[in-house]
């Protein structure tokens, strides 16, 4: 009997054994591929070390976008020498950079004097529709006279930020 007491024991401490082993590979898995997981849903991971690192493009120069703004700019619809109606603008002159734009306001009563004498040479009006303005002529000439005036390529564009007629 001593014999089968002595084997109980062994199954016993055999079987507790079996099921600690077991209940720490689980419990090991479980931690082991949470973590995985974790790591996954982060993005991190291997995958950022085995790429390549990627070539830099060269670096552009960064537009630093300003605008000027002209209020209450009055443009001569002409017609066969004869003043149909006028225009009332809002328009704003897009620079690149804050140095840009004090060179523009400072000259902007010489800009002002050359397109309103240019405008006024030469109608904006379209030639089908003269009491209709042709607003893409008047951007491209209003950025060409003041770039003209400032002696360097300052004006990027031309927005017209309010229009009437009257």
């Amino acid at each position: 009997m001593a014999d089968n007491d002595e084997n109980t024991e062994d199954e016993n401490s055999g079987g507790s054994s079996k099921k600690l082993l077991i209940i720490g590979l689980v419990i090991g898995l479980a931690l082991g591929g949470g973590g995985a997981a974790a790591a996954l849903m982060s993005g991190g991971g291997d995958e950022a070390a085995e790429k390549p690192p990627e070539k830099e493009a060269p670096a552009k120069h960064k537009i630093d976008i300003h605008f000027v703004k002209i209020e209450r700019f009055n443009v001569p619809l002409v017609h066969k020498g004869r003043v149909l109606h006028y225009m009332m603008m809002d328009l704003s002159l897009e620079v690149d950079g804050n140095d840009n734009k004090l060179k523009i306001v400072h000259r902007m009563p010489a800009i002002r004097d050359a397109f309103l004498k240019d405008v006024t040479k030469k109608s904006l009006s379209d030639p089908q529709h003269p009491r209709i303005m042709d607003f893409a002529a008047f951007k491209k000439r209003f950025k060409n006279t003041a770039n003209e005036i400032l002696h360097e390529d300052l004006v990027l564009n031309v927005l017209i930020v309010n229009s009437a007629q009257f």
